[in-house]
């Protein structure tokens, strides 16, 4: 029953309709939990302590590799953030405005990008919120009231309006140089 429920929430974690920011790190986790009780489930049927014990040893050991893999590799292919700056929080405090500098794509270029950002710790959730035009960083970002924001980048200033639900990001008015 417990891995059942493990395998629901790394299914749900893949999906991720939370856009939880800590997703893959939780998954490595839940997947190494599910291992583990899926192990321990098998051995409970094994009647020899002999081969019971040898079959729980290697198998909670291969669910915690698998859990501790898929965390690495996702460390390993994730974009490299070279710094994350929080340059605006919300009227109420629960949104924020990140700007990250880093690579994120295969260019050797340095890029920059916004994250819209609610909660904090390991249940925080983020969703991408801009990118430039030009590959320049944003000269300033800021809140409008509670459900929108926007984004001064050289001479062009571009609002956006975010659902506080799901952290949708819609564009408003037409996009700068039209």
């Amino acid at each position: 029953m417990f891995t059942l429920v493990a395998v629901v929430a790394a299914i749900g974690l893949v999906v991720d309709p939370l856009h939880l920011a800590n997703r893959w790190w939780m998954l490595g986790g839940v997947i190494a939990v599910a291992g583990v009780l899926g192990t321990l489930a098998v051995g409970a049927l094994i009647e020899r302590v002999v081969v019971r014990s040898v079959v729980v040893c290697v198998g909670v050991a291969g669910a915690l590799l698998a859990g501790a893999g898929l965390s690495a590799v996702h460390a390993a292919l994730k974009p490299t953030v070279h710094g994350a700056v929080a340059k605006a929080e919300s009227g109420d405090g629960r949104y924020k405005l990140i700007v990250e500098r880093g690579r994120f794509s295969n260019s050797a270029h340095t890029e920059w990008r916004v994250r819209l950002r609610t909660g904090s710790g390991l249940f925080a959730r983020q969703k991408l919120a801009w990118e430039p035009l030009k590959g320049t960083p944003p000269n300033r970002v800021y809140f409008v009231g509670s459900r929108e924001f926007e984004v001064a980048e050289d001479k062009c200033v571009r609002r956006y309006r975010f659902d506080r639900t799901t952290l949708d990001v819609t564009p408003l008015g037409a996009p700068c140089g039209t």
